[in-house]
């Protein structure tokens, strides 16, 4: 059984690199014993990541209007809500990797989405204040969830 955190993401894509900044600023901060994965690619490759006995925590940008801070779900108890879906420009999202993952009985043990609330998404975009901000919250966050 590993713990495993994964950043999710696009580094030019404004506000879609916040799962990959979470995870760099987050890194110096984890026990050695706590795996952590930059994913930039298709959905279908998450599933390689893990095993049905790991702890997942899985960072990315969502599409979640009007919220500030980080958003958490369960997603090994359901479903991802359509107000809370990871950002994808590939042709498997993380959120249709997760049930086939269900599906086929590859869900981890524990799988956690910490959703950071994302505004700006065109290439070369910097990344927005309002996101910024989320992700200093998100570091407590996931902190708090690998402890």
């Amino acid at each position: 059984m590993s713990t495993i955190v994964v950043g999710l993401g696009n580094a030019w894509r404004g506000d879609d690199a916040a799962g990959l900044l979470v995870l760099e600023r987050l890194r110096p901060l984890l026990p050695d014993s706590v795996r952590t994965v930059v994913h930039e690619g298709d959905g279908l490759s998450l599933l390689d990541l893990w095993t049905p006995e790991d702890d997942v925590i899985l960072v990315d940008a969502v599409l979640a209007s009007g919220r500030g801070g980080p958003v958490l779900h369960d997603a090994r108890a359901r479903p991802l809500p359509p107000d809370v879906q990871p950002l994808s420009g590939h042709a498997l999202s993380a959120a249709s990797a997760i049930e086939l993952a269900r599906g086929i009985g590859w869900l981890p043990r524990r799988l956690i989405v910490v959703g950071i609330p994302a505004h700006s998404f065109g290439t070369g975009d910097p990344l927005s204040a309002e996101t910024n901000d989320a992700i200093e919250e998100t570091l407590e966050t996931v902190r708090h969830l690998v402890s």
